[in-house]
């Protein structure tokens, strides 16, 4: 009896997500859709239309190009209003008014409308395949290792 549900609990440990089939038996392994493909895991995220249907490269490019240009653009202007009193420091705040614009434009603004500027022009969303909406410290972490993977690949490009 003991050794049945230890099975029991080892089986439903091991897997995704579990169902009973209609013989009583365990159907262990991904989820799937009603067609039989494996539904994507819950933690990642897409960008949606508001209808929940994804967005193509197109529009999602453009959006992602918008937002840069905001972020830039707000160091460039806090560089260039600066520039003329202290030039060695106008660069450093130029970078931190860029970087600090950015994590606030994609973390916090994007929590509370749930979109960016260049999201919004497109209709766009950034959703979990359930149709729920990542929590503050999700956008955190995404935006953290967006930042990580832009400064790896500005250092290592000849």
């Amino acid at each position: 009896m003991n050794d049945s549900r230890g099975r029991q609990r080892e089986a439903a440990a091991l897997a995704n997500r579990y169902d009973r089939r209609p013989d009583g038996t365990l159907r262990l392994g991904p989820a799937l859709d009603k067609d039989g493909v494996p539904l994507p895991p819950a933690s990642s995220l897409t960008i949606t239309r508001p209808d929940g249907t994804e967005g193509t490269a197109v529009p999602v490019t453009l959006a992602v190009l918008i937002d840069m240009a905001l972020h830039l653009g707000i160091g460039i202007t806090t560089w260039w209003l600066l520039h003329p009193d202290a030039p060695a420091m106008a660069i450093l705040y130029g970078l931190l008014a860029w970087i600090g614009s950015s994590f606030l434009h994609r973390t916090l603004l994007q929590r509370l409308t749930r979109t960016t500027l260049g999201k919004a022009v497109f209709a766009l969303r950034l959703r979990h395949p359930d149709g729920t909406y990542p929590s503050l410290s999700r956008l955190i972490r995404r935006w953290t290792s967006s930042l990580l993977e832009t400064t790896v690949t500005l250092l290592t490009s000849p």
